[in-house]
């Protein structure tokens, strides 16, 4: 096993130690703030670095896999990257790091620093597992760790009733979901005797067939086909809940509008983009050239239609709510739909876009949470009409504020223009006139909400509020190096695009990589068994 399988299996363990590491400060009682700041700090870079190199990797057709204990796929525990997981896993812990560093600054404010800590970076690990695992009961166990950490961090603020209302909704909700989820996977494994998603893949394909004298990779289904079904559409509405696709996403407003600031912009912007990782892997390496091929053509227009649905009910929210982290909740809904669209073609140009999507959206949704943040936290409110002046008193945050929403209106040159002009070229493309019109439509609606909320942070002026105040040097580094980061996407919006519908085509046109990969990896531990 070389080196950069290592870095693989040992990825998501970093926060995990970090946040060890953090515990154990706390019991020795060293509580000294600047420690659990500098263990953060690392963990999360070193976390990001690792995700790095294991994209670079993948990029262009590599790939990485580690099995724990030394035990193959499908009988260990076996973490694997191609395009698509090192993709997620890369956005996920490099966005997370700038909200880390902004993180530094916001636990000034909070008594708890160390609890803050250690449950946002057990949150991280629990993502990258989902990105990497190749098992569904793993997948399982690991949105478990990232749904327990999430509702934590959603009550963080404890002595709030409505932090704890809000944290019960979504925690009931949300352990409902992943028992659904766990009953679609005891079900798969019931049909078809395989919970590893390549062995699942290979017994449904109809396009592969290799030999096994282990029999892991036999075609032969132990009950009928619509079982398998029903459990696959278990697994997808958990997926569409996670994501908080309409009608799933009554617990995001009050989750995310309840927790800290730093919990907001990672729930928005990353953990909800797990869901559409697992919608993706399920319906394209499972489905897509399998015997339920019919299923996913049905599939498909409907999960499009949920997102339509998701884009105009949060463009319209947008612009009817006043709580300014409650817009952005809702605007997380809106873009969310966006990317199921995307999503729902079934074409290499629209998955790609969606993936495109899917950063700016975890980019712009973290810039704007952080600068609504620290205007929340200096006037201690968060109804637009009592904030009318605070962006003047800070010109700094109040310009990026609008840079962040311009870019989530998407206006050029921001590279959420270019994510919807993607998505609108790949629905021409595909000859879906009505689904390229509600790109433009929901732009259009959710443009007043967005404009609302800079015409009263922004451009009106209290006299009793302006004046400026000093600027964090943390605030603006974190500030400055994401507002940099959409620029620079939309310069490379070309060969953003070129990289993501490779990704995309690997995923679609030819779904069987996954598969033969996952097969490589049962060989392997077939070549160390004997046989009499």
């Amino acid at each position: 096993m070389h080196g950069l399988s290592q870095v693989l299996g040992f990825t998501p363990l970093v926060p995990v130690a970090a946040a060890t590491l953090i515990l154990l400060i706390y019991v020795l009682k060293l509580r000294d703030r600047t420690l659990y700041n500098l263990v953060l700090l690392v963990g999360s870079s070193l976390t990001a670095a690792s995700t790095l190199v294991v994209l670079s990797e993948t990029i262009y057709g590599g790939f990485a896999w580690y099995c724990f204990g030394g035990w193959g796929a499908p009988l260990g525990i076996c973490y694997y990257a191609d395009e698509l997981s090192a993709y997620y896993a890369a956005v996920t812990s490099a966005v997370f790091t700038a909200v880390a560093v902004y993180a530094v600054w916001y636990s000034r404010h909070v008594k708890h620093t160390a609890l803050l800590y250690v449950l946002l970076l057990l949150h991280l690990s629990g993502l990258l597992a989902v990105y990497y695992t190749v098992d569904l009961f793993n997948l399982f166990v690991s949105l478990e760790l990232v749904g327990i950490t999430g509702y934590s961090l959603v009550s963080f603020y404890h002595y709030r009733a409505k932090a704890l209302v809000a944290a019960a909704r979504y925690a009931v909700a949300g352990g409902l979901m992943t028992t659904f989820l766990l009953l679609g996977v005891l079900l798969i494994y019931t049909a078809t005797g395989a919970v590893n998603i390549g062995v699942l893949g290979a017994k449904l394909s109809v396009a592969w067939s290799p030999p096994d004298q282990m029999g892991f990779f036999n075609k032969n289904l132990y009950a009928d086909t619509s079982l398998v079904i029903i459990a696959i559409a278990m697994i997808l509405w958990t997926a569409l809940f996670i994501s908080a696709i309409f009608p799933n996403h009554f617990w995001l407003p009050d989750a995310h509008s309840e927790a800290p600031v730093p919990v907001s912009a990672v729930l928005s912007g990353l953990t909800t983009a797990m869901g559409f990782y697992v919608l993706a892997r399920i319906a394209y390496t499972v489905l897509a050239e399998s015997v339920l091929a019919g299923f996913l053509s049905t599939l498909l227009p409907v999960i499009g239609f949920l997102g339509i649905v998701s884009v105009f009910y949060g463009a319209i929210m947008i612009g009817v709510e006043d709580d300014v982290k409650r817009i952005l909740a809702y605007s997380t809904i809106l873009n969310n739909g966006y990317i199921l669209m995307g999503l729902s073609q079934g074409t290499a140009l629209g998955i790609a876009a969606s993936l495109y999507h899917i950063l700016n959206h975890a980019v712009g949704k973290a810039l704007a949470f952080l600068c609504i943040g620290y205007m929340v936290r200096r006037y201690r409110t968060r109804n637009i009409y009592a904030l009318e002046g605070a962006g003047r008193a800070q010109p700094i945050v109040g310009s990026v504020l609008a840079f962040a929403l311009l870019h989530l209106i998407g206006v050029p040159p921001t590279s959420g223009f270019f994510g919807k002009f993607y998505l609108f070229k790949a629905f021409i493309d595909a000859d879906n006139l009505a689904y390229a019109l509600v790109v433009i439509a929901g732009s259009v609606i959710s443009a007043y909400g967005y404009i609302r909320v800079m015409e009263h942070t922004v451009y009106v002026s209290k006299p009793e509020i302006v004046g400026k105040e000093h600027l964090s040097i943390i605030v603006t580094i974190t500030l400055t190096t994401l507002s940099t980061v959409i620029l620079l996407l939309g310069i490379a919006n070309q060969w953003v695009i070129d990289y993501l519908t490779y990704t995309a085509s690997t995923l679609v046109l030819d779904s069987t990589v996954y598969i033969e990969r996952i097969y490589g990896l049962c060989q392997s531990l077939l070549s160390t068994i004997s046989y009499p």
